[in-house]
């Protein structure tokens, strides 16, 4: 429950949901988690796993009934390394803006 003077005080809702394709005990995909406040803003999280080694996951936020920003990132883990790529979506009344994230090549030592 929300009580502000800068915004409607009422409940938010919050949604989760978990999928069946069981990557290992404890990750299950694809995860949906969402919430809504009492002025109908809404920020959004999607994760999947298209197979064992990837990981994609994307993020929505809506205010005032418009799009204000998304994101978008990959991850592939090899054996021994993970890449990462990933994009910034901006919207505004007059264009959107697409900015590539900084692309990641992380070496871990694994065993």
């Amino acid at each position: 429950m929300t009580m502000s003077s800068t915004q409607p005080s009422g409940y938010r809702f919050g949604a989760t949901y978990v999928g069946t394709n069981m990557i290992s005990q404890t990750e299950a995909y694809p995860l949906l988690l969402a919430d809504i406040d009492p002025s109908g803003n809404l920020n959004a999280n999607i994760v999947a796993a298209p197979s064992e080694k990837t990981r994609c996951k994307f993020i929505a936020q809506i205010l005032q009934s418009k799009w204000q920003s998304a994101q978008f990132t990959a991850d592939y883990k090899g054996d021994l390394y993970t890449v990462r790529i990933g994009w910034n979506i901006q919207f505004t009344e007059q264009c959107v803006y697409v900015q590539p994230l900084r692309r990641h090549l992380l070496w871990e030592i694994r065993t």
